[in-house]
């Protein structure tokens, strides 16, 4: 057949959606111009138009090395040709090389900008500004610009923004109580960006609370990671991203030798984005062909471990249930008092943005909490039978259970009351008032034990204790018990403030960075701030301090450099949350998600 009946084959085929196919008529087109025997100056630019057509057709199947490939062979033949740039830049961001991604975009706008025409120049500027934003993440952690863009334009149903990958002070190391876990490797101020990690495999399902719904949850994921791993298996050593991946799986699966010290501990080369690396590093190294994950089986049993075993499930929208797999986030040990705070992004790849939530040490190691801890020892424990956290706080709090009879009668009423939570809205208004008082009379119980049986305790421990009790406050400001604040005096209001103050400051020192802290300080603000008495000209004693709190919480959440016009919305949008914090994590109504250890 005539080279250019190859080709137009090949453009119909394009145009009809059939890419493949369309890829396979450029390559006989390729072929068959290079065939030929004649030297004529036709031969040069058919060539150029074959390569570059073809690295378009490899664009649209997502198979981005070779499209660079194409558009490079393209540009040998002819440096000037615009749409070659074009796609080679487009192939360097696929790839994750944004840096690269950016030098190509700026050399179009730059090389060829007599050639564009007003709707070309605003995409392509469109694609340097996002390939500039990729860049500014994966190699230097600044997130806070796109968060800030986000609720520029939100409109409380818009997607959250796309999140590329981050590795930044941190390390995997042998621990010898639970066989390895994440360090930090410099010094650490609140706020600051440790990594981010985007979902290896996300399913989405129609949620429902049953067993049917979970083993379909799991079956999903179990198949979606056997086609990855396959077709990993068969690029590994051609491609530096799907060794990556086959690394990170066999971290997650492995033995599980019995002796912990020899847990495998990865180089973070394996779980850093490739624009984080240098070129040297990205490049297949002898040792890299010879790595244990080559040879791993990845057996049936094995990948059903990982999912079973390391699957993370967030709320969605539509009654969805998401279910991901993550590579560092597995590896970082829990801990009922963390020093670790997790925002995740309800975005197409889930993504978890992890930062210090307290000032951390070189070399401590980094822990965060797998579930909600703001409960009763007991109940922690239920969330996660496997696992027995053997942290400074649940060994306190079991040695006082076990010795202070007052202290587990309140921690029995405490699940009673929340596991009565559903059905409030159907009692009484006598039946409300009263519940309201017992859930008092209960805090009060508590703050009587801490200042005379149990004032030996320093005040860190004293806020580990008033941590585990929080659900006594958090019913309390449920619709069906809340009080009515524009039927208070300023004493009771300040009384309210009081009592919110004591819980979130106890959560914080705990648990810095908790988004029930923060939709309870929001939800009290604003409620105090709608009330006639805050017309009045003093402030209401207390709320100014809880909401600078609360300001400290998003900044710690969302990064130190966000813009106060940012803060201010999320400020906002946490108060819209309180009523759904006790069904399995904060949803805001924009999507957003903050860490989704729902209760």
């Amino acid at each position: 057949m005539a080279p250019e009946r190859l080709r137009e084959e090949g453009n119909y085929l394009f145009s009809k959606g059939e890419y493949h196919l369309a890829v396979d008529k450029y390559s006989a087109y390729i072929e068959s111009v290079a065939d030929r025997d004649d030297y004529s100056k036709a031969k040069k630019p058919e060539l150029v138009f074959g390569y570059s057509n073809r690295a378009q057709g490899y664009l649209m199947l997502e198979e981005y090395s070779k499209a660079l490939e194409d558009a490079e062979n393209a540009l040998r033949l002819d440096p000037t040709h615009l749409k070659s740039w074009v796609r080679k830049a487009k192939a360097f961001g696929g790839m994750k090389f944004h840096q690269q991604a950016v030098w190509a975009y700026k050399t179009v706008l730059r090389d060829f900008k007599d050639q564009l025409h007003k709707t070309n120049l605003q995409e392509l500027l469109e694609s340097l500004k996002a390939a500039e934003k990729m860049d500014r993440m994966t190699r230097l952690g600044r997130y806070e610009d796109g968060i800030d863009e986000y609720w520029d334009v939100a409109s409380n149903v818009s997607e959250p923004p796309l999140m590329e990958e981050y590795v930044g002070p941190v390390e995997i190391k042998l621990t010898a109580a639970t066989g390895r876990g994440l360090f930090a490797t410099r010094d650490l101020l609140p706020g600051e960006l440790l990594f981010v990690s985007n979902s290896m495999i996300t399913v989405r399902v129609p949620f429902e609370d049953n067993e049917a719904s979970r083993n379909l949850s799991q079956l999903a994921l179990f198949e979606a990671i056997k086609r990855r791993v396959q077709n990993a298996k068969l690029e590994a050593l051609e491609d530096f991203t799907r060794l990556q991946f086959l690394v990170q799986v066999a971290a997650l699966g492995g033995s599980y030798p019995t002796e912990s010290l020899l847990r495998d501990c990865p180089s973070m080369r394996y779980f850093t984005p490739l624009n984080g690396l240098s070129s040297k590093d990205r490049k297949i190294t002898d040792d890299d062909r010879t790595h244990p994950a080559l040879d791993t089986d990845f057996s049936d049993e094995m990948l059903r471990r990982i999912v079973e075993k390391r699957q993370f499930s967030h709320w969605g929208t539509n009654n969805e249930e998401l279910n991901g797999l993550y590579s560092l986030p597995c590896l970082m040990n829990h801990s009922c008092v963390p020093n670790v705070a997790v925002t995740t992004m309800q975005n197409r790849t889930i993504s978890k943005l992890f930062r210090a939530g307290r000032n951390i040490k070189k070399g401590d190691e980094l822990v965060y909490a797998y579930y909600n801890i703001n409960c009763p020892l007991d109940a922690r424990r239920a969330f996660f039978p496997s696992l027995c956290c053997r942290c400074a706080r649940c060994e306190l709090e079991e040695t006082l259970l076990a010795e202070v009879q007052p202290l587990k009668s309140l921690a029995s009423q405490c699940n009673k009351f929340w596991e009565e939570r559903p059905t409030l809205q159907g009692l009484t208004q006598e039946e409300r008032h009263r519940k309201r008082n017992q859930c008092l009379i209960c805090l009060n119980l508590l703050k009587d034990l801490l200042d005379s049986r149990l004032a030996f305790l320093t005040e860190i421990q004293k806020d580990m204790v008033r941590a585990s009790f929080i659900r006594f406050n958090r019913l309390l400001h449920e619709p069906a018990l809340s009080i009515a604040i524009q039927d208070c005096t300023r004493v009771d209001i300040e009384h309210e403030i009081a009592l919110i103050s004591v819980a979130v400051k106890a959560m914080n020192n705990v648990q810095p960075g908790s988004e029930i802290a923060l939709a309870m300080i929001s939800g009290i603000y604003y409620r105090v701030k709608r009330s006639t008495l805050s017309q009045e000209e003093d402030e209401f004693v207390g709320l100014k301090e809880i909401h600078r709190l609360g300001i400290e919480i998003i900044r710690i959440l969302n990064g130190p450099h966000l813009k106060n016009q940012t803060v201010g919305k999320l400020f906002s949008y946490a108060s819209l949350i309180r009523g759904v914090l006790g069904d399995g994590g904060s949803l805001l109504a924009t999507g957003l998600l903050f860490h989704s250890s729902g209760d």
